[in-house]
């Protein structure tokens, strides 16, 4: 069965805009929702004393996983490895799931490893969504606020691993903004949609180190290879793919 697609003008600013909601984006708004309720269920039903009343962070990473599976997965045309894709994404997703009920206990003694592994995923799909904008080829006006709100949102819950007691949503704010900012000149220059994406991941990545440090007083000598590391790595990656 084929769904139709909705289409519809909206006038904004002086600009006529066609927009057009596929089945598509639907399947993968129901799929984030269903995710983040799953999230939700469970960090519920968690053993340990946990801040049950406010899981509102636990619900981003899962979100975003199950939204990048699905972009995959509806690209890839029916075959076995469209099976392969499913059963792998599927895998990741209860991953995923699995992390964010381990790090709901601040005491678990598997916290740090897993909020480690969660923090690289973040960044990952971070990255991801970058691309998936600049690939979209969006007007200004339209990518730059979503690439401002992904920013904040998931930086928002970065910071929930590191420092859970101390005010977030200014940190995230003013990263969302320093990326909103570079995101605006960057979406000008003839880059690729890679390069652009690698950039502006490693530009939120290397400010959410930056707060991170100036928040706990210090960075270790381990972040400071890991930062370094890291923006070699992705300066090289968009020089091969400017």
């Amino acid at each position: 069965m084929t769904l139709p697609s909705v289409e519809a003008d909206v006038a904004l600013f002086g600009l006529l805009i066609n927009l057009e909601f596929k089945p598509q984006i639907v399947m993968l708004v129901l799929a984030a929702a269903l995710a983040a309720a799953g999230s939700e269920w469970l960090i519920k039903g968690h053993p340990k004393p946990v801040r049950s009343s406010f899981v509102v962070e636990h619900w981003v990473i899962p979100s975003f996983a199950a939204i990048a599976i699905g972009v995959v997965v509806i690209r890839i045309p029916s075959s076995p490895q469209l099976w392969l894709a499913l059963v792998v994404g599927a895998f990741l997703l209860v991953a995923v799931l699995t992390a964010e009920f381990i790090v709901a206990y601040k005491d678990d003694p598997r916290y740090t490893n897993v909020a480690l592994a969660l923090r690289g995923l973040a960044f990952l799909l971070l990255t991801g969504s970058y691309f998936a904008i600049s690939e979209s080829q969006l007007r200004a006006i339209f990518a730059v606020p979503l690439v401002m709100i992904i920013s904040i949102v998931v930086s928002w819950r970065l910071f929930h691993l590191a420092f859970p007691n101390v005010p977030k949503w200014t940190w995230a704010a003013l990263l969302g903004m320093l990326t909103g900012q570079i995101a605006i000149g960057l979406h000008y220059l003839p880059l690729s949609p890679l390069s652009t994406s690698l950039l502006l991941g490693i530009i939120t990545y290397q400010g959410y180190q930056l707060i991170l440090a100036h928040v706990t007083r210090g960075i270790d000598k381990s972040q400071i290879i890991e930062s370094i590391g890291l923006s070699i790595i992705a300066l090289i990656a968009v020089a091969y793919t400017a």
